[in-house]
């Protein structure tokens, strides 16, 4: 599967692929382009839209993610 993530520190975008979905991944490809030093990081999705929404420790939006299917 493919994630498409879109970071709002800097409005990158990129793509990666992965097998299997889970937190401790999203955390990895998100902190490896991401400008955040901050490993504080809250991941919450909808399976319904298939989107995601990532959060600082201060709750604030630092990014988002979808998965491409």
């Amino acid at each position: 599967m493919k994630i498409v993530f879109k970071s709002t520190i800097d409005n990158h975008i990129w793509e990666t692929e992965t097998h299997q979905l889970n937190s401790d991944i999203l955390l990895r490809h998100f902190l490896s382009k991401a400008r955040t030093k901050d490993l504080h990081i809250d991941f919450s999705y909808c399976e319904l839209t298939q989107c995601g929404v990532i959060t600082d420790r201060h709750e604030q939006i630092i990014g988002h993610f979808s998965l491409l299917t």
